[in-house]
């Protein structure tokens, strides 16, 4: 699963790729266990400022998801070559499978896709 962002702020330009590899353990209709694990970079003009490892598990209706990013830009001599742990906790909304269908409320549609 390839995921990129362009950050673009005054002067201060950051692009951050990343890749990660979904192993399906279960598909239980409405919802499905899996476990993401991936390998990520920002570059920070004019080079590589860090390199991140992802890992993530789904299940039921949350995700967990835990990254390092470890910095290998100059600041690695300030830091100390020491990194940045990050924790996520998601909920995710019961979405149907199908893209054609839509969630209806208050009188209006919302289309609602499965990533």
């Amino acid at each position: 699963i390839p995921s990129f962002l362009y950050i673009n702020q005054q002067n201060t330009k950051q692009l951050q790729t990343s890749v990660l590899a979904k192993v399906l353990i279960d598909d239980n209709g409405d919802r499905e266990t899996a476990i993401y694990f991936g390998l990520g970079t920002r570059v920070a003009k004019p080079s590589i400022d860090a390199a991140t490892l992802f890992f993530r598990v789904d299940l039921y209706h949350f995700a967990i998801g835990l990254s390092y990013d470890f910095n290998v830009s100059q600041l690695h001599y300030v830091s100390h070559q020491l990194g940045g742990p990050e924790f996520a906790l998601q909920y995710l909304i019961k979405c149907p499978k199908s893209k054609s269908i839509m969630y209806r409320g208050r009188g209006k549609k919302l289309f609602c896709p499965r990533f």
